[in-house]
């Protein structure tokens, strides 16, 4: 199901609660007019953590997906964290790397009905699975593969996208459009312009061997980045402007993650500007192209919003197959623009122009100015989660394209702190 835009309504709620904050994504205080005034930093995940909007968004969520998908989906949330939690190495970490799978584990989804499919590997022993007898309300269903088998081959194909190849290595990797780990259907899906049996045959040979690879034709051109619109919430020197993203910190200092892309692409020392302020809020310190992501570093001058004691703060999480995802950007009219659609993908490699680019898939729509904006989960027990920023689109698939909070966590270095 195909995420829809709010109506007109909705619109004017949410510039009812921009009115209720006072700021907008990242503004000033009326009566700044110098080198040394504040500036207020006000972030869209904020209206997160507002009552009323938690009421409306679940109403809206329940219209858009039927109640009995959400309340499938909202017990399939809790027991897939609880999961989860099982498999950190550090319990206060979300970082990809801080995961470790059991060998008899195969994945997760949630399936068309909301419902939470827990895929374990066939002949697996009895009494490692039985460590999930802690969770209650699961179905076990047998698999080939286990997710780390799938990872391996994942990082493998990753790693020879990565590497300098020449002769006819290079032709097999200017090949490769893509990859896709499908959870469900426990593969690696590899995807190529020329789907002939002597480039399949080629593949297999230079870059690795797997049962559990499927080729499947794709000839996916370049991402389309979704076009940085001027006078959006935030923007650079040039006047284009993009969506903020998150909080978050680097040693220190504290700042936001937003989108990497642009032209030319964003660069460690670049300033970000509110629109109509000569003076910038922060500055460009860390840059990742493989999640097309950046860390933007605000100045001393700049604060956080003050919000309400009640105000909960959201964490994050991975994305899961099949779970609904809401993008809250910056729109091209400058107001808050938000959309919600079902996760398609939760590891998938795009190779173009500019290398291999880790992301996610979804079907919520896309419009301008909304590069980097927030991607959350919908709230359980009034508890949102994130997972990540928008980055684009995929103009054949037609699914929007967002990088992983998890996978920019390791890339950056950064510690997200927005709860």
């Amino acid at each position: 199901m195909k995420g829809k835009h709010f109506k007109k309504a909705t619109f004017a709620f949410l510039l009812a609660l921009t009115f209720l904050f006072t700021v907008p994504a990242l503004a000033r205080d009326a009566d700044e007019s110098n080198d040394n005034s504040q500036h207020e930093v006000f972030f869209v995940e904020d209206f997160l953590a507002n009552p009323e909007f938690l009421n409306y968004i679940n109403a809206y969520l329940v219209s858009e997906y039927g109640e009995k998908f959400i309340e499938n989906r909202n017990t399939a949330i809790l027991i897939a964290d609880e999961l989860l939690d099982l498999f950190y190495v550090r319990s206060y970490a979300r970082s990809d790397v801080d995961l470790m799978y059991p060998e008899y584990f195969g994945g997760m989804y949630i399936d068309d009905y909301g419902n939470l499919r827990i895929l374990v590997v066939k002949e697996s022993n009895s009494a490692s699975v039985s460590s999930f007898s802690r969770i209650s309300k699961i179905d076990l269903t047998e698999v080939v593969f286990s997710k780390n088998e799938l990872l391996q081959i994942f990082d493998d194909v990753y790693t020879f996208l990565n590497s300098n190849s020449q002769g006819h290595l290079c032709e097999v990797m200017q090949n490769i459009s893509g990859m896709s780990l499908d959870v469900a259907q426990n593969r690696v899906v590899v995807y190529l312009r020329d789907l002939s049996t002597r480039q399949i045959e080629l593949f297999e040979r230079t870059v690795v061997y797997h049962p559990a690879i499927i080729f499947s034709y794709s000839s996916e051109d370049d991402l389309e980045d979704t076009r940085l619109n001027p006078g959006s919430r935030i923007q650079r020197r040039s006047g284009a402007g993009q969506s903020v993203g998150y909080r978050a910190s680097l040693g220190s200092g504290l700042g936001f993650v937003t989108t990497a892309h642009g032209n030319p692409p964003i660069a460690r020392g670049e300033h970000f500007y509110v629109s109509g302020n000569a003076n910038p809020v922060g500055v460009v310190q860390r840059v990742s192209p493989a999640t097309d992501s950046a860390f933007v570093a605000l100045f001393p001058h700049v604060t956080w919003s003050n919000l309400p004691s009640h105000n909960v703060r959201p964490s994050i999480q991975i994305p899961i197959l099949g779970d609904i995802a809401i993008r809250i950007s910056a729109g091209g009219s400058g107001s808050p623009h938000i959309c919600s659609g079902r996760i398609t993908s939760v590891s998938h490699v795009h190779n173009g122009t500019f290398g291999p680019i880790l992301t996610a898939r979804a079907t919520y729509s896309r419009s301008s100015g909304d590069s980097g904006g927030i991607i959350v989960r919908p709230s359980v027990n009034n508890q949102f989660a994130i997972l990540g920023i928008h980055v684009g689109s995929h103009g054949a698939s037609g699914n929007a394209v967002f990088s992983t909070a998890s996978r920019i966590t390791d890339a950056l270095s950064v510690i997200p702190t927005p709860y």
